[in-house]
């Protein structure tokens, strides 16, 4: 997920407020101290135009 975040030029405070979560969500998620729930995996990678499975969480 960071690297698709990181392709868009995205900081996590910018793809938090896109996908509707906060920040520490997003650096909760990248460095794998969590896993998303099903709604915000799907929003996530609504977001970031790519499949639920390409997240990596």
């Amino acid at each position: 997920m960071r690297e698709e975040r990181r392709r868009w030029g995205w900081t996590q405070l910018e793809l938090a407020k896109r996908a509707g979560c906060t920040e520490q969500h997003i650096t909760r998620i990248e460095t794998g101290r969590l896993v998303p729930d099903g709604a915000l995996k799907q929003r996530l990678a609504e977001t970031l135009r790519i499949n639920t499975w390409e997240l990596g969480v």
